[in-house]
């Protein structure tokens, strides 16, 4: 179930009332997941964006594109989806760009698909509950599905 935004008793532009969705990995999954919810979803009515980080690039620019890309995602909130926790740079920089962007902004790791297509399902909500859910999506996911 996904919640209405509710932000200081006032409604905000539509853009704005979205939590956007910007996704950090190592090159090239952030696109590839970005294709992979085209393919299901269609058209993405979210803010999305996506940054791969080829192995040679600096955290220093990957935080400035980060920055940039999530300035221009026209939103008051942003769930980062990075690919690992914990590891080396995605995860970095996406702790960065949570530290400026404060209590607006959140940090999944350990991006799958089925994370990502709740966070784009459900991005109306308020962005401490859309992590939330994206964590149980991500939980529900994940199966060890035996042969008998």
């Amino acid at each position: 179930m996904c919640l209405p935004a509710a932000v200081r008793g006032r409604a905000l532009p539509p853009a704005l009332s979205r939590s956007g969705v910007l996704l950090i990995a190592h090159a090239p999954l952030a696109q590839a997941f970005v294709s992979v919810a085209e393919h299901v979803l269609g058209r993405i009515e979210c803010p999305l964006a996506a940054l791969d980080l080829p192995a040679d690039d600096s955290r220093e620019h990957a935080l400035s594109v980060a920055q940039s890309l999530a300035a221009g995602m026209g939103c008051g909130d942003l769930l980062i989806l990075v690919d690992i926790h914990g590891g080396p740079s995605p995860c970095a920089v996406a702790q960065r760009l949570c530290q400026l962007w404060g209590p607006r902004a959140r940090l999944v790791g350990g991006l799958n698909v089925a994370m990502l297509l709740t966070a784009l399902e459900c991005s109306n909500g308020e962005v401490e509950r859309l992590a939330e859910l994206v964590v149980e999506a991500a939980r529900l996911g994940v199966c060890n599905c035996g042969l008998s």
